[in-house]
């Protein structure tokens, strides 16, 4: 079997791929800041600023975003039955519906009761999506791992998990601990 039709290499490859990459980097800061935004909007020196910045690099995320996610799709529609299947359509879709959340938001005048319910709507949304896609994601790895013997490609998803899931996580519980104790 040559290298390009080894399963592994092509697993470790999309671990790898820069798409799947940029995806996680945007999850990424828009977790941090919207648990920013949420959390310690306060204490914050210019929270506007942080605001547009969540606001525009989620407009934009939707695009490699909804990219990524239908090469994903056109990958794995056959798996319909496996629970991780189940869980990452199901984030995908919680996704869409905080992105156009957002953008609802956007048109909505701060300070009025449906601005409110929407916002608390895109949060525990935002909050939904995490859980499901780190479900989604221990499930792959832990699947994969189980079917694998490459160690190249566990330590990618290792790396992966870690960005994706455990730095908001991490940030999200330190915010919160602080604003309990403050």
């Amino acid at each position: 079997m040559s290298t390009a039709d080894d399963p592994m290499i092509a697993r470790w490859a999309r671990w790898r791929a820069p798409m799947l990459n940029l995806v996680f980097n945007l999850v990424m800061f828009e977790s941090l800041s919207g648990f920013l935004l949420f959390f310690a909007r306060g204490f914050l020196s210019n929270p506007a600023l942080l605001g547009a910045a969540h606001w525009w690099l989620g407009l934009v995320f939707a695009v490699p975003y909804s990219l990524y996610q239908w090469r994903h799709y056109q990958r794995v529609r056959g798996f319909n039955d496996v629970l991780q299947y189940q869980l990452g359509l199901t984030s995908f879709f919680t996704m869409a519906a905080v992105i156009l959340s957002g953008v609802i938001l956007y048109f909505l005048a701060r300070d009025t009761l449906g601005y409110t319910i929407v916002d608390l709507f895109h949060i525990m949304l935002g909050f939904a999506f995490l859980i499901l896609i780190t479900s989604h994601l221990v499930l792959v790895y832990r699947v994969g791992e189980r079917e694998s013997g490459a160690r190249g490609a566990a330590g990618f998803r290792v790396l992966v998990l870690g960005r994706a899931l455990w730095v908001p996580l991490g940030i999200g519980t330190l915010l919160v601990v602080g604003l309990l104790v403050l």
